[in-house]
């Protein structure tokens, strides 16, 4: 894998990472269903769920990379 296949992955995470302003962040209950969207595909995640702590919406980052297709160990 390249450098900027690297870089532009990194840059797709970042960009789906930051879809969720402030305002909707902290409109949503936290009951609420967070969904995670790369490249139009919606991540799957099966054991540990996205969640909105404080305010902050925590995505388990292995599965978004794994997703990207980073082997990670």
């Amino acid at each position: 894998m390249t450098k900027t296949t690297i870089l532009k992955r990194i840059l797709v995470l970042i960009m789906a990472l930051t879809v969720l302003t402030p305002s909707s962040v902290f409109a949503n209950p936290a009951n609420q269903l967070i969904t995670v969207t790369i490249d139009g595909v919606q991540v799957r995640f099966e054991n540990t769920q996205p969640q909105i702590v404080d305010g902050k919406t925590l995505v388990p980052a292995r599965v978004v990379f794994e997703h990207l297709g980073f082997d990670v160990q």
